[in-house]
């Protein structure tokens, strides 16, 4: 009797530790009631077809996230996943480092970022479900507070903002309110801010926040409603996502429960708040949701596009949104409607990530499997994709050796610098060149290729600390750690011209010919204030203190030729040290340039100064001729002037090649 009813209360506790880890409790299972009911776990010995049980995936993620909180700034990380349509893991780790609240799997909401932008793609899936639009349309005919350009043939259609390939420059000026009260409607931004079609629709990824933002405004356009009420309305309530919005800053009953982003002050080892982030276009990355309200969607996007009764798609439609629509090469992971695909260890997945101030989230739907997750860290960005990787070499070790150097290709045609063929050409934005995005390929001595983001990193591609690549094919690469694929593009006579990323937002790049490259533009912008300074001091400042001192100068055209050069160097040289910080530094809020905010009076003056400056230097052409017809001044003085003036054309071109002579906004 006594057996028996110690047999009971042991059965008891095991279907209690069950219990606790299928509906993801937020209490902790201890190592040694694991090992009561499973056995030891051996985590050295990797798993085949994902986790056995909800208890093993908790010891793997409880042991990772606990080592890599003592290692790295990471100090919360939120942790669902999904399997056989029903929530088969969700806890939060860690807490807020100043007031000590626990990231709750329940209760916490956390922005997503540009998750939302798979909520966007299923909400424009659900119009074409009810009949509302055709995937295959022109999008011009939908929209009425604006029409896209019509430069080329082929028009943007549905199935191309969905696979972020419909060719639009990128766009950041302008996109992010200084505060709530500066926030405005989807229709009024697109009515003000006009990216203009830079390649034909299909032909290459051009990912930006642009495009997620023109599908939220043609949702309000078909379906009459507000975004952010549709949203509410049409997703969020059928599958019980209480605790999610798009609403910015988010209602209350739910912005008490955001979790706070903090910076790491490492001088003073405090961490110092940062404000909430905001955006003019919300339906590309302005939702905040919970852990177990994201499992809510991935149950219904794995299944038949419902969760506990609640509909959003019909299961057509959800299967829809699987399937490859664009890939670079036939080898490569491409877009999907609303999803990145990405091959962890040879395994198809579905992928979208979120970068917030100091949250990153990711999402993965694993079809094949039944299974799909999300996860947030908090204060380490690394940290979700090592976390990513380590799930995956896990619970879906990689079977296929990894690629070895075996190069029948010449490497030395892929060396160069290659820049994200979506970036800004229209507008003063397209600066950003000069200190982001670019990628430098090397080749190694054994063939395999180095690649690297240079100055402020890359934004696009997923390239940053020096990787090495090896040939598989010709013109297709994988990384020598087995984390990413790339491609090599051609021109008609057979030169590498592009390149293709397998990683993070598959980014496409143009490889720069020498004139484009940041360093020459530097090397240029050098030596102009060195031209300019001379010019300030020389014909400028010093004419001025012998005027005060009472010597006489020039006289006539001449003394009006030195006065002009004078006023030049003033302004030219104001121009050369003021437009960087004026459009990057001055302004600046959590990383992000100040553009983001909009256009300040300070990028404003430094315009009105480029223009003033090419003025000006269309009067030294005159005074140039002049002098040497006149024979004014010293020859040694007539040169200063003539190559001042070639110094104040060179300027010219370089604002307009810049988009910084006049105000292109």
């Amino acid at each position: 009797m006594k057996q028996q009813t110690v047999r009971s209360v042991s059965t008891f506790l095991l279907i209690l530790v069950l219990l606790f880890s299928v509906s993801g409790s937020q209490l902790p299972v201890l190592a040694d009631e694991t090992e009561a009911a499973y056995g030891r776990v051996d985590l050295s010995v990797s798993q085949q077809g994902g986790p056995a049980n909800p208890v093993e995936l908790e010891i793997f993620l409880d042991d990772w996230i606990s080592a890599r909180m003592e290692e790295t700034p990471l100090y919360a990380l939120g942790f669902v996943m999904v399997k056989d349509g029903e929530i088969y893991f969700a806890k939060g780790y860690g807490a807020d480092p100043v007031t000590g609240e626990a990231l709750d799997a329940e209760t916490t909401t956390v922005r997503v970022a540009s998750v939302a932008k798979l909520f966007t793609a299923a909400a424009v899936m659900q119009l074409y479900d009810r009949g509302l639009i055709d995937l295959q349309d022109d999008v011009n005919r939908y929209l009425t507070a604006i029409q896209l350009d019509d430069n080329f043939a082929e028009p943007i259609r549905f199935h191309h903002l969905l696979t972020h390939t419909e060719g639009l420059e990128r766009w950041f000026i302008g996109i992010r309110p200084q505060d709530p009260e500066s926030l405005i409607s989807l229709k009024e931004f697109f009515i003000t801010h006009r990216a203009e079609r830079i390649l034909p629709p299909g032909e290459m990824v051009t990912y930006d926040n642009y495009a997620a933002g023109l599908l939220g405004l043609l949702i309000e356009e078909v379906s009459g409603m507000p975004f952010t009420d549709y949203m509410a309305q049409n997703l969020f309530a059928p599958l019980r996502m209480d605790s999610s919005t798009f609403v910015q800053p988010p209602p209350q009953g739910i912005s008490e429960r955001v979790a706070t982003e903090y910076e790491l002050d490492e001088k003073t080892g405090q961490y110092v708040p940062m404000p909430l982030r905001l955006s003019h276009l919300a339906p590309a990355g302005g939702m905040h949701s919970s852990l177990m309200d994201m499992g809510h969607f991935l149950v219904a996007m794995l299944g038949d596009g419902s969760y506990q009764g609640g509909r959003i798609l019909s299961q057509e439609s959800v299967r829809m949104m699987y399937p490859q629509r664009f890939a670079s090469h036939p080898r490569m992971p491409g877009m999907t409607y609303g999803l990145l695909e990405d091959f962890p260890n040879g395994y198809r997945v579905l992928r979208r990530d979120g970068d917030s101030m100091n949250a990153w989230s990711r999402i993965y739907l694993m079809p094949d499997e039944a299974a799909g997750l999300f996860l947030v860290a908090i204060g380490d960005e690394q940290s979700r994709v090592e976390l990513s990787w380590a799930f995956f070499d896990r619970f879906y070790p990689r079977t296929e050796p990894l690629p070895q150097p075996s190069s029948t290709t010449d490497p030395e045609r892929y060396r160069g610098v290659f820049h994200p063929v979506a970036d800004t050409r229209t507008t003063f934005g397209k600066t950003v060149a000069l200190i982001a995005g670019d990628v430098r390929v090397t080749p190694n001595a054994d063939g395999t290729l180095a690649m690297r983001a240079v100055a402020a990193g890359d934004y696009a591609g997923g390239f940053e600390d020096t990787t090495r690549w090896v040939e598989v094919e010709p013109n297709f690469f994988e990384r020598s750690d087995g984390r990413g694929y790339v491609a090599f593009g051609e021109d008609e006579d057979g030169r590498v011209n592009h390149m293709y990323s397998g990683q993070r937002y598959m980014g496409h790049y143009r490889k720069l010919a020498w004139y484009e490259l940041a360093p020459f533009h530097y090397g240029l912008m050098a030596m102009f204030i060195v031209v300019f300074l001379f010019a300030f001091i020389s014909w400028g400042i010093v004419p001025l203190v012998r005027r005060l001192r009472g010597k006489s100068g020039s006289t006539g055209l001449p003394r009006w030729g030195t006065v002009l050069m004078g006023v030049f160097g003033t302004v030219s040289i104001l121009f050369s040290l003021l437009w960087f910080p004026a459009i990057f530094l001055i302004g600046m809020q959590s990383g992000e340039p100040a553009p983001a905010y909009g256009v300040t009076t300070l990028m404003r003056f430094v315009f009105v100064l480029a223009v003033i400056a090419a003025a000006l230097a269309i009067g030294l052409i005159y005074f140039t001729w002049r002098a040497w017809r006149g024979s004014y001044w010293t020859a040694a003085r007539r040169i200063q002037y003539t190559v001042i003036t070639v110094a104040a054309l060179g300027l010219i071109v370089w604002t307009h090649y810049w988009n910084l002579l006049g105000f292109r906004f």
